[in-house]
């Protein structure tokens, strides 16, 4: 039986950006959808990437996953603004639970840095996905951690029903 490759994580600090919908424009008769080049997210993707190659060169990655199902992890930290504490320093009681960005697209963002990194194939091979949005304190500051790893293969065991 193979062993599977061990994860590879990395950290990026900074506050995690989600990926915006796309522009749609015409050229030549036919349409073309894209990402602002000024939209905060190129250089957020551009981190994502940079922090990718530095846990791994781009060749380990696709030795270790290139054609497997992948169980991608993204742990999306955001630090509290001030405008959730009063002034002695206690959390509001109408603080909001949450940050507001969408999980998903802050999922997405990760997945198309990697996309127009050419670190994985095709993002189709993420069989599995655990995108986590959360606040920290203002001392750890902002951040996202993602955990890149080889789906476990599962057996299925079919019951027997008794009667």
């Amino acid at each position: 039986m193979k062993t599977l490759p061990k994860p590879l994580s990395f950290c990026v600090m900074g506050t995690p950006v989600p990926q915006p919908r796309p522009r749609i424009s015409m050229r030549g008769g036919f349409a073309r959808a894209y990402t602002p080049a000024d939209h905060p997210v190129v250089p957020y993707r551009q981190a994502i990437l940079a922090a990718a190659l530095a846990a791994a060169p781009k060749k380990a990655w696709r030795e270790k996953f290139a054609g497997r199902k992948i169980h991608l992890a993204v742990w999306c930290c955001f630090a509290r603004p001030k405008s959730h504490y009063t002034a002695k320093g206690a959390l509001k009681a109408d603080a909001s639970l949450l940050p507001r960005p969408d999980i998903d697209n802050l999922l997405k963002a990760v997945m198309d840095a990697f996309m127009l990194g050419q670190i994985l194939d095709d993002d189709t091979f993420v069989a599995r996905a655990d995108p986590r949005k959360r606040y920290v304190s203002a001392n750890v500051g902002s951040h996202v951690v993602v955990t890149v790893s080889c789906c476990t293969p599962r057996r299925f065991v079919r019951r027997m029903s008794r009667k």
